[in-house]
């Protein structure tokens, strides 16, 4: 490598200081403060975010609301029976159009076992899917049964997304 007109050795290469001269000590903190920079980055991208939605105690043959990713353990949280999970909910309702149209939920039951089903309820349906289900579970039979869903949309179907949903249940024993 030639550097001015002649070969480039350590012992010939010269630092001045100059407005490209960056002193060996800022050097090293600006390389601290990047690798730091970066590595909190990477531990604040890859840190997965809690649910912080609450486990709802409920109990069973009376109403309860749960909202989208909301649980619900019934009887409580100390001894569960069965946990209620909101997995989904599709709200075709659509005022406006005239048809009425339709909502479904998705819902996750996990028994006392840790065994889970998933069965949908719908409202508005007709015959295709029912707004009641019966469900084996724990050695017994439980019904659910889905109330309502609020808020029903304004303008459209798409008006409201489906995390400001609120899903009315029952669970009979």
């Amino acid at each position: 490598m030639v550097l001015c007109g002649g070969p480039a050795t350590l012992q010939n290469a010269r630092v001045s200081p100059g407005k490209d001269y960056i002193a060996p000590f800022l050097y090293e903190t600006m390389k601290l403060l990047y690798s730091g920079a970066v590595g909190l980055l990477c531990v604040v991208a890859c840190t997965k975010e809690k649910n912080t939605t609450p486990i709802l105690d409920a109990a069973f043959n009376q109403p309860f609301t749960l909202r989208y990713t909301q649980r619900a353990s019934l009887p409580d949280q100390q001894a569960p029976e069965l946990i209620v999970t909101v997995t989904d909910v599709l709200d075709k309702r659509c005022p406006s159009c005239g048809d009425g149209g339709f909502v479904t939920t998705d819902l996750r039951v996990e028994d006392q076992q840790g065994s889970a089903q998933t069965v949908t309820l719908c409202l508005y349906c007709g015959p295709e899917i029912s707004d009641t289900l019966t469900l084996r579970a724990n050695r017994r039979r439980y019904g659910l049964r889905l109330h309502q869903v609020t808020p029903a949309p304004l303008a459209g179907p798409a008006s409201l997304k489906k995390e400001e949903k609120h899903v009315v249940l029952s669970v009979q024993r």
